[in-house]
């Protein structure tokens, strides 16, 4: 099978230093984005490993390479209309434990919902994150987490999972396991703000607060906040576990 990635970031950057380290035989080409720090470190990676590298614009040129998988490797951009028949099968990598935080921000509202957590390979279609399920990993949620160190372990876990598929994927053994929409859950980023305001006369629980909370704990982006007396205010938490259920030693 030949694979083509769209790859961007640090996690795409690592996947196509996987690929190339080990499966370079297996790519028949990259597409970056057409500019940026990440865009410039996966094109020389490429250039080093002899692997043909095309920009975003460029991407209608991807069919001459007649690629029969594309990997999408944390990907900014949609692919739309004509885009989804760049390859007979395109997967996506998305950072959260599908059905579950499709759309923007699944660091977030796993915590904020009180959602499970991972990250998952599927399938892409018209609608956005509801495509079949490939390959799953879920990670593990404890209170010490924040919407930081979610993400960063979504990261790892990404490169990690790609790895392991890898082997399926090449070989075109890549399963389609169809998502319980109805059961997970779908945000945008619109969402986000509104749900990272605090009202200081709500009526709501500990367990709630602390979660939105830490949810968005992520410097330096900004923050839950509130307003008291016309001033407004931002709000982070930091949670440390110190011992067993009444463990003050």
């Amino acid at each position: 099978m030949a694979v083509a990635i769209m790859a961007d970031g640090p996690v795409g950057r690592d996947i196509i230093a996987f690929v190339l380290s080990r499966h370079a035989h297996d790519l028949s080409a990259v597409v970056v984005t057409d500019a940026g720090v990440h865009a410039e470190e996966i094109a020389a990676l490429c250039a080093n490993g002899g692997v043909a590298t095309l920009r975003w614009s460029e991407r209608r040129a991807l069919i001459d390479h007649k690629p029969d998988v594309l990997l999408l490797g944390w990907w900014p951009y949609l692919l739309k209309g004509a885009d989804l028949d760049l390859a007979p099968v395109i997967l996506n990598t998305h950072p959260s434990l599908l059905p579950f935080c499709r759309g923007k921000d699944p660091n977030f509202w796993a915590l904020a919902e009180g959602s499970p957590f991972g990250v998952t390979i599927h399938h892409v279609e018209a609608q956005i994150d509801a495509g079949p399920i490939a390959f799953q990993k879920e990670i593990e949620i404890g209170w010490e987490d924040t919407g930081a160190s979610l993400y960063h372990a979504a990261e790892r876990a990404m490169v990690a999972l790609v790895a392991q598929s890898w082997p399926a994927i090449r070989e075109g053994e890549i399963p389609r396991i169809a998502q319980d929409l109805a059961g997970g859950s779908f945000h945008k980023r619109a969402e986000l703000d509104p749900a990272s305001c605090i009202d200081l006369d709500a009526p709501t629980t500990g367990r709630s607060l602390l979660n939105r909370l830490r949810a968005r704990t992520f410097a330096p982006y900004p923050a839950c906040r509130f307003e008291d007396q016309g001033v407004a205010y931002e709000a982070r938490v930091e949670i440390k576990r110190i011992g067993p259920k009444g463990d003050r030693t």
